[in-house]
C-alpha cells in the first residue's frame, strides 16, 4: 500500500462510526454528510473511519466514503471506501476458531463467525439464534453477508477474520475468562452494545491486529505526520494511545472519555463533525 504524496504533511482525521459519528438510529444525518463532504473538498482534510462494522454496513449508513481507504472489522481489513477492495486483510488461526467455538457452546452463546473465502460471509448455526443473534440480525435486514448452516461443523473454515459473541454481561465475562489463553494469538474486545444495552459484545480479531494497528498503517501510507481521532467504546482505547490528539464524545463510556485529550458533544448532535468545522484544517 503506497498512497503517500511526496513532500506533503498532512494531519490524518479518523472517526469511530456507531456512538460517535453517526446518530443514535445508526446513520449519518444528511446535513452532516453535506458539512463532511464540504471539508474533505474545500479544506483538502484527510478523513476516514476505523470501525467495527463491515464495509457494507458502514457504506450503509454513511452513504459514501471520503475517498481515503477505511479501517472495517476492527482492523481485520482495510478497505477502499467505494468498492471495499481489500487494501490489507489479517485472519485468526484455526486453533483459535476452535477454542472460541467450544467456549460458547458450552456458555449457550452462538458466535457470529466471519470469513472471507470467495466471498464475505457471517455464519451461523440456523435454528439456534439467541435473543442476542437475534437482534443482530434484525438490526440488518437483507444482509447479503448472511450464510447460516446447519451444524457446528459448518464453523469450520481456514479464512475466518472476526468472530462476534453477542450475549449478557456475566456470560461474556466468562467467556472472556475461559479464552484468556487465546490472548497470545487473537486481539480480544469486550464492549457493551451501543443500541441494545442489555448486550455485551466479545469480539476476536487476529493477534496485534486493533483499529490502531491498521490505522498508523494507513496513515503512514498516506504521508499522514499527525493523528487525531474520535471515539465513544473500548475498541477505540487503542487509537487513542497512538493519536496526537484523541475526543471522546459526551455518551463515551467514562474509561473511554477519561483516556481522551478531551471530551466533545455527544453523538446525537454531530458533535464531531462541529469540531472538526472549528479545528481542522
Amino acid at each position: 500500500m503506497n498512497l503517500s504524496s511526496a513532500g506533503t504533511e498532512r494531519t490524518l482525521y479518523v472517526s469511530d462510526l456507531d456512538g460517535t459519528l453517526l446518530s443514535a438510529d445508526g446513520v449519518l444525518a444528511t446535513d452532516h454528510a453535506r458539512r463532511l463532504d464540504r471539508l474533505v473538498r474545500d479544506r483538502g482534510l484527510l478523513l476516514t473511519y476505523a470501525t467495527a462494522r463491515s464495509h457494507l454496513m458502514a457504506a450503509r449508513a454513511l452513504g459514501a466514503g471520503w475517498g481515503t481507504p477505511a479501517v472495517v472489522y476492527n482492523g481485520a481489513f482495510t478497505v477502499h471506501p467505494g468498492d471495499g477492495a481489500i487494501v490489507r486483510q489479517h485472519f485468526l488461526t484455526a486453533d483459535t476458531v476452535h477454542a472460541v467455538l467450544q467456549a460458547a457452546r458450552h456458555l449457550g452463546l452462538m458466535p457470529l463467525v466471519f470469513d472471507y473465502g470467495t466471498r464475505d460471509r457471517v455464519r451461523w448455526v440456523s435454528g439456534q439464534e439467541t435473543a442476542a443473534v437475534q437482534r443482530y440480525l434484525r438490526d440488518r435486514p437483507a444482509d447479503p453477508r448472511f450464510d447460516p448452516c446447519g451444524d457446528w461443523d459448518g464453523f469450520r473454515t481456514a479464512a475466518v477474520f472476526y468472530i462476534a459473541v453477542i450475549g449478557d454481561a456475566p456470560a461474556i465475562a466468562e467467556l472472556a475468562t475461559r479464552l484468556a489463553g487465546e490472548r497470545s494469538r487473537a486481539t480480544v474486545n469486550v464492549q457493551r452494545d451501543t443500541y441494545h444495552p442489555m448486550d455485551t459484545w466479545l469480539e476476536l480479531t487476529p493477534a496485534g491486529v486493533t483499529k490502531a494497528t491498521e490505522v498508523r498503517a494507513l496513515a503512514d501510507a498516506l504521508g499522514a505526520t499527525r493523528l487525531v481521532c474520535f471515539g465513544d467504546n473500548s475498541n477505540d482505547l487503542p487509537l487513542f494511545e497512538i493519536a496526537d490528539e484523541s475526543y471522546a464524545v459526551a455518551n463515551a463510556a467514562p474509561h473511554v472519555r477519561s483516556a481522551a485529550t478531551g471530551v466533545i458533544g455527544d453523538n446525537t448532535s454531530g458533535s464531531v463533525v462541529e469540531w472538526l468545522e472549528k479545528n481542522a484544517g
